[in-house]
């Protein structure tokens, strides 16, 4: 329960990471087919598929949370000031019609 709370706050102040933990469950998906496929073929193939090196697993996991982290603080920097812009716009929306209805 704790670390769900501490992961809804780093995620309301990070929303890209949303994206890297796609692209993580995809890589662990990726992971588990050539497990997979390594049991099948043992089994029911003639040569044998082999498995994904834990090297490659484990840098592509370490490539994946670099790459998101950088493009989530990234896109959180530029946000800010579009968001700053949107409400500077509705207040001047606002003045704009209390001024015109006012007598």
């Amino acid at each position: 329960r704790f670390a769900a709370f501490i992961l809804v706050k780093v995620m309301d102040k990070m929303p890209g990471l949303e994206h890297m933990a796609y692209a993580l469950v995809g890589w662990v998906a990726v992971k588990l087919s050539f497990m997979s496929l390594h049991s099948y073929s043992k089994v029911h193939m003639s040569q044998e598929i082999g498995e994904m090196n834990p090297w490659a697993f484990w840098s592509g996991m370490a490539l994946i949370l670099v790459i998101g982290i950088y493009y989530s603080k990234r896109s959180a920097r530029e946000s800010k000031p579009a968001e700053k812009i949107e409400v500077l716009r509705g207040q001047v929306e606002e003045e704009e019609t209390t001024s015109t209805t006012a007598p």
